[in-house]
């Protein structure tokens, strides 16, 4: 999910918010209820550090600051 918001280069949650809803639906449809909770939580997390990470300069290279990556990442599609 992290890889997907930094390919699109999203910095605005709300300008991306069809996108970002979108994407988070997919995963929630595409795994078993039983992972929903870690879905949801790496959501939260990529959602939080994109609202707290200043706007860069549009010429440099864009990666959430202290995003870490959850280990469920591994099981999702």
């Amino acid at each position: 999910m992290q890889e997907m918001i930094e390919a699109r280069e999203i910095r605005d949650v709300r300008a991306n918010w069809d996108y970002l809803h979108e994407l988070i639906s997919c995963y929630l449809k595409l795994n078993p209820k039983n992972t929903h909770k870690f879905i949801i939580s790496a959501f939260a997390d990529i959602i939080v550090c994109l609202l707290s990470s200043p706007s860069p300069e549009p010429d440099t290279h864009w990666k959430p600051e202290g995003l870490q990556q959850h280990k469920v990442s591994r099981l999702l599609v």
